[in-house]
């Protein structure tokens, strides 16, 4: 009877030093894996599509991204400075220069999804014969992405955003469109 006792106390024993070490693995892992801010600085490629805009069609562009990520466990909050060129084809197409302030909030480790949005101002160049239709005015976009990381200081990935520009008074179009491309991000 008294070595199945002591078989028993040493069971329990045993038990509680596991239940130990795992809370303060537990402990370790969370303590380790805390908040930190890291500068980012990105790139994109776009194909623009316009959305019902008269005499043109699709073409390219491209933006520039500086920000500061703030990256929790499984999530990461980007609030970001942007510059984004877009420019259209077919006949006098509008060229848009945007200069936009944002943020992204992405889930996700390894691979990350999340969304975006932009608000800015922006100028457009855009001349069509009779009419000029260069301006300036506020700019906006909202959108999703996904991001796979490549290496520990490399994000890439795809990404959607509906884009939108102020138009003047005697502007027959609104001009929106999507942006539909790729981008890398350098976390430094």
């Amino acid at each position: 009877m008294l070595a199945s006792s002591d078989f028993m106390a040493s069971k329990r024993m045993l038990g509680r030093a596991l239940l130990l070490f795992a809370a303060g693995l537990c402990a370790w892992t969370l303590q380790t894996s805390s908040a930190r801010a890291d500068t980012t600085i990105g790139a994109d490629l776009d194909l623009q599509v316009p959305l019902e805009i008269n005499n043109v069609s699709t073409g390219a562009g491209f933006g520039i991204r500086i920000g500061q990520e703030l990256h929790l466990p499984l999530i990461a909050i980007n609030p970001e400075f942007a510059f984004y060129y877009a420019s259209f084809s077919k006949d006098a197409p509008p060229k848009v220069y945007r200069g936009v302030a944002g943020a992204r909030l992405g889930v996700g480790e390894l691979i990350r999804f999340g969304v975006l949005a932009h608000i800015g101002f922006g100028y457009v160049d855009w001349e069509p014969e009779p009419k000029d239709y260069s301006h300036s005015g506020l700019t906006y976009d909202a959108g999703i992405f996904l991001d796979i990381t490549a290496l520990p200081l490399l994000n890439i990935g795809i990404h959607g955003t509906y884009n939108r520009m102020t138009g003047k008074d005697d502007q027959p179009d609104t001009l929106h469109w999507l942006s539909l491309g790729v981008h890398a991000t350098l976390v430094l």
